[in-house]
């Protein structure tokens, strides 16, 4: 007669208890101190000095406060930013921890599509709820896109010298934004080939 044996129950849970144990050992990640990106109370009014930014990426020249900042994105966009905003993207990017969002100024170059005119390609940008309306400046024409719940105004205009492009001048936010916001920086830029500041 053969007996049948049980495993042994305290052997099979410890070999258990050990494998669970190697598996969350493996998974913890060694901690470490990342700063938090914090632009402080102290809030250092906008320049009433001007410079001028040359952005021949774009074929524009652009007059900001002097002591505003620009930083170049990966995309290729570049923003225009409050000095403490610059700090604090800065500190984000080398890796801290910013808990919020901020307020920015872009200009960025869009690839066309040939099928779709400017005036589809800024209601493509805007998305669903957006409002598109025609914009003429003294340098510039195309369309206004104000986003649906208002934390997205842009300008979206043809490039003269490069008709397959479109530029896209934007305020962003996590806050509401006035289309002043974007109005009062076409007022501040101008076409390289005819320079104005």
């Amino acid at each position: 007669m053969l007996l049948h044996r049980q495993p042994h129950q305290p052997l099979v849970r410890l070999a258990g208890v050990a494998i669970a144990s190697l598996i969350s050992l493996s998974m913890v990640q060694p901690s470490s101190a990342q700063p938090l990106c914090d632009t402080g109370e102290a809030y250092e009014p906008a320049a009433t000095t001007q410079r001028t930014v040359d952005l021949p990426q774009f074929g524009l020249t652009i007059q900001i406060p002097s002591n505003y900042r620009t930083w170049q994105r990966q995309d290729g966009t570049v923003e225009i930013l409050h000095p403490q905003t610059y700090d604090f993207v800065r500190c984000v990017a080398a890796g801290g921890l910013g808990g919020r969002g901020y307020y920015a100024e872009s200009i960025r170059e869009v690839a066309r599509d040939r099928q779709r005119s400017l005036y589809q390609s800024a209601l493509d940008l805007g998305g669903a709820g957006s409002t598109v309306e025609p914009y003429t400046s003294e340098w510039f024409s195309g369309y206004l896109v104000q986003s649906d719940i208002g934390y997205h105004v842009a300008f979206v205009f043809a490039r003269p010298e490069r008709p397959n492009d479109f530029l896209v001048v934007a305020a962003t936010c996590d806050c509401q934004i006035e289309v002043e916001a974007v109005t009062d920086l076409i007022a501040q830029m101008a076409w390289r080939s005819q320079p104005r500041f």
